[in-house]
């Protein structure tokens, strides 16, 4: 790869800006947001005084329309930071009124969901800003922006009582058994939660109870009988309409903020309510397995509502159903004659879907046998090739051989063989560095050995501590994109090696 000197640098994102700016002109936000996503990419990494160079006018313009972007996507922390770095060059204060109003409607909207009644800095800039658009409000023609403005005031009202809530509802399988009309209460992530549980029947069961007993079925994994209607208060203001990124192998790479709150905090839950029952056979929850929920504020003016059924799961519509094509079926029926599967494609889709479920931890652990699994079955045919059969199993069973050996460079053969013998130079089995470096050395991969390495890098993140069950961090350390990374690495590592 070509590194680029600063003053390159400069040259590119003085030209992405001006692409930037007919794209504008054109009203193309596809290519508006192209062009400047790869502005920052290149302007972020650059010093201080390199940054200077580009005109004050021009950043303006790139933080301004980039944070109008991400408001339409609803990716409102995004959106904040391009928004605030907006507001602070003059030339925003040089803009007309409405401009200068839909500015800063969308910084109060995109700060709402992270304000904390303890952030008094956050709080104080907010409610400044907020009541300067009260204000203007007579300026505004835009009926929808005036009744948004006056409800961001009635939320932000409420936040500083304390006194704000976001109920969210939906449905679950796995029964959940709690009888309890007071709600369970809990803190997660510093937020008090309120939890209430009500086992609902599955109307696609068939299955009726006598009388006024119960009927259900022992380890009812998957609702399949009774199920669990969830009502969650969760003590914080969370936007309905945001979308929050996750890192998954499925077709969705965005769900509902809201959605992904509950489901974090209801995990945390289910994953104590497991150690407390016994009950093994629940799971962690995932997005696909809500089909429909709520979301609504208590302690606001006006009621805000959001209900969504299927824009969080992936659909399609086809004229028929995808069945397997004749090249898959041939496929199948030779794989079926295969009795025992690669274990590392095994681990590969489990990894995936531990991933899917949001089981980060089980996610790496299974993506790191996958990945200790593939490489031996490859450094062994790879080594075979060069070294002969043998010697290749030697060394990966750890048998001590002086043409690989570390002291070969410290004693002649002759000697070495002999410390073998009297058991001096003991078995040791080589690390998966040094595999890779034997393979590396004898078989073209197409890349250099610091890529290889830090590919495998990735795919080793966090591995010792998950194996080890030492705890981890995840307020330091993101382990979606430590799971989701080691997955995608570990693909890309099958392809060259």
């Amino acid at each position: 790869m070509i590194k680029l000197s600063n003053e390159e640098k400069i040259s590119q994102v003085t030209d992405l800006l001006s692409k930037a700016e007919k794209a504008e002109e054109s009203r193309d936000d596809q290519g508006l947001c192209k062009y400047l996503k790869e502005f920052f990419s290149l302007y972020e990494p650059l010093t201080p005084e390199f940054k200077k160079k580009i005109e004050q006018k021009q950043l303006y313009f790139a933080h301004k329309h980039m944070g109008r972007i991400f408001f339409i996507l609803k990716q409102y922390k995004n959106a904040l930071h391009h928004l605030e770095e907006a507001r602070k060059l003059s030339e925003f204060n040089n803009e007309d009124l409405m401009t200068r109003i839909q500015i800063d409607h969308a910084m109060v909207t995109s700060k709402l969901p992270y304000l904390e009644t303890n952030n008094k800095s956050d709080l104080k800039d907010v409610k400044k800003i907020s009541y300067s658009l009260l204000r203007n409000i007579s300026e505004i023609q835009d009926e929808n922006l005036k009744y948004e403005i006056k409800n961001n005031q009635a939320i932000l009202k409420a936040i500083i009582k304390g006194d704000v809530k976001t109920v969210i509802t939906f449905e679950i399988p796995p029964p959940l058994f709690i009888n309890q009309k007071v709600p369970i209460e809990f803190i997660f992530n510093n937020v008090l939660h309120a939890l209430n549980v009500e086992i609902v029947k599955n109307p696609c069961s068939g299955i009726e109870g006598g009388g006024d007993g119960f009927v259900g079925i022992i380890e009812d994994k998957f609702g399949l009988v009774n199920r669990s209607k969830i009502t969650l208060t969760i003590s914080k203001y969370i936007n309905p309409d945001e979308r929050a990124n996750i890192k998954t192998f499925s077709d969705k790479n965005q769900i509902s903020k809201a959605l992904l709150d509950a489901i974090n905090s209801l995990n945390y839950f289910i994953g104590h309510y497991r150690v407390v029952t016994g009950d093994y056979w629940i799971e962690t929850i995932f997005y696909k397995m809500v089909e429909t929920f709520n979301c609504n504020h208590l302690g606001i003016i006006r009621k805000v509502q959001c209900t969504s059924s299927t824009k969080d799961q992936g659909m399609y519509i086809s004229p028929r159903a995808p069945y397997l094509n004749a090249a898959d079926l041939d496929n199948l029926t030779k794989c079926l004659k295969i009795k025992a599967l690669p274990l590392w494609n095994i681990l590969l889709l489990d990894a995936k879907d531990y991933l899917l479920r949001r089981n980060y931890r089980e996610a790496i652990y299974a993506i790191n046998g996958a990945f200790e699994n593939y490489l031996m079955l490859r450094a062994r045919e790879i080594l075979s090739k060069v070294w002969g059969e043998k010697d290749a199993n030697d060394y990966l069973k750890g048998k001590p051989a002086f043409r690989y050996h570390k002291l070969r460079k410290r004693i002649n053969e002759e000697t070495f063989n002999k410390c073998v013998k009297k058991g001096i130079i003991e078995k040791m089995v080589p690390s998966t560095n040094q595999i890779l470096k034997e393979c590396f050395n004898v078989h073209e991969l197409g890349i250099d050995w610091e890529e290889l390495d830090g590919m495998v890098g990735k795919i080793r993140r966090k591995r010792n501590e998950i194996m080890h069950g030492a705890e981890i961090d995840e307020k330091k350390y993101d382990l979606e994109l430590i799971a989701f990374e080691a997955v995608e690495n570990f693909e890309k590592f099958i392809e060259i090696f």
